[in-house]
């Protein structure tokens, strides 16, 4: 049940969200070598039928984040087609660019601080680097460790197991089809460590 403030939260982000695409481009220059939102996003290959089109494919969720519901790439990252280019841009992107950003700089990506892949809000991104997405992702315990990762051998159980069992490390490693040293990483905690 959403109450009546969470509503107007969300209303009150779908109008502002809404009324991006309509901006006339300021006169100031938002930042230098940047254009204003409606520049930039024609320059990417929009055009105002599209900003239309753009916005009938969301759906404004009760914690705020504005959902793409249409075509998501792999990674569940919107996808939306510039036809006037012919090329597809994250969806996320196109919010960036009518808030009046401009286009992503090289070297940089847009962070979702909602961790949500699908969601277009502008307010939920900020610029940033690949190194500041990963410390995100370490900071908010959303890497694959453990039985998660691809790449283990074992189950917490079998960690257990490691750590309770007394005798030569590499006989221990044998049984388990792991190497001495990440038998004796489980039993320093140095491996596992979330168990």
């Amino acid at each position: 049940m959403q109450t009546t403030a969470q509503l107007e939260t969300v209303n009150a982000t779908v109008r502002k969200l809404r009324g991006l695409g309509n901006q006339q481009p300021s006169r100031c220059k938002i930042a230098e070598g940047s254009t204003t939102s409606r520049e930039a996003y024609t320059q990417a290959g929009g055009n105002a039928g599209q900003m239309e089109r753009f916005w009938s494919k969301t759906e404004v969720a009760a914690n705020g984040c504005v959902i793409w519901k249409a075509a998501k790439n792999v990674l569940g990252y919107g996808v939306f087609a510039l036809s006037s280019q012919r090329k597809n841009v994250r969806a996320h992107h196109v919010t960036w660019m009518l808030a009046g950003h401009g286009e992503v700089p090289k070297g940089r990506i847009l962070r979702h601080t909602c961790d949500n892949p699908s969601c277009v809000n502008v307010d939920h991104l900020a610029l940033g680097t690949q190194a500041d997405n990963i410390a995100d992702k370490v900071l908010r315990n959303r890497q694959a460790r453990g039985e998660a990762h691809g790449m283990s051998k074992l189950s917490e159980d079998q960690v257990r197991e490691i750590r309770a069992s007394v005798g030569p490390g590499h006989e221990i490693a044998r049984r388990f089809g792991v190497s001495s040293v990440m038998v004796n990483y489980i039993r320093a905690r140095k491996s596992w460590t979330h168990i």
